[in-house]
């Protein structure tokens, strides 16, 4: 899984795409007509990431959400390896970004990141926005082409790495993020 950075210090606010409705989901009712799309396993897993003070930002189209961007604060679990990602300071993280197969290709994504990046660098005071993208997702990783590459955590299952305590993968994963960044 690739972790990209964005900063928004240096964002520039776009205006938002006219004739959409933009809203922020903060319960499973925010999002009752994402869930009613996704596989059945969702709403627990929508639940769980309300429950831990996640926001989904979304686009509706006639009144169902067609494009959606999930965002987390001070850590994101990453479910391909198995572990939850303690954020640095003034960094939130934006994942599982999501567009209906037949809103595809019209810039909904785009709205909905637009929507989320504008809404954290105006009423946060969050630097950067990291970007968890796995590698055979070739469109996502197209469209954050520009953005740095922070760390690469398949890393992890290709050295086959066992760690005995979370404090040891933290500290691993702060070293490895230091080499990229000299």
């Amino acid at each position: 899984m690739y972790v990209l950075e964005q900063s928004l210090n240096n964002l520039k606010i776009k205006k938002l795409k006219s004739g959409l409705e933009y809203k922020i989901g903060k319960s499973l009712d925010d999002v009752a007509s994402l869930v009613e799309q996704r596989p059945i396993w969702y709403k627990n897993w929508a639940k769980q990431r309300f429950s831990e003070g996640n926001y989904c930002y979304s686009v509706f189209v006639d009144g169902k959400i067609v494009s959606c961007i999930w965002t987390s604060f001070d850590s994101a679990f990453l479910p391909n390896v198995d572990y939850n990602l303690i954020l640095p300071e003034n960094t939130a993280s934006v994942l599982d970004g999501w567009t209906s197969p037949k809103h595809r290709k019209l810039g909904y994504y785009s709205a909905a990141m637009n929507f989320c990046l504008s809404d954290l660098k105006r009423k946060t005071n969050y630097q950067s926005v990291y970007f968890f993208i796995r590698p055979e997702n070739i469109i996502s990783l197209s469209i954050h082409k520009n953005l740095k590459v922070v760390l690469y955590l398949r890393l992890f299952k290709i050295l086959n790495l066992k760690f005995r305590k979370k404090v040891e993968m933290d500290c691993y994963i702060e070293s490895i993020m230091r080499l990229k960044t000299k």
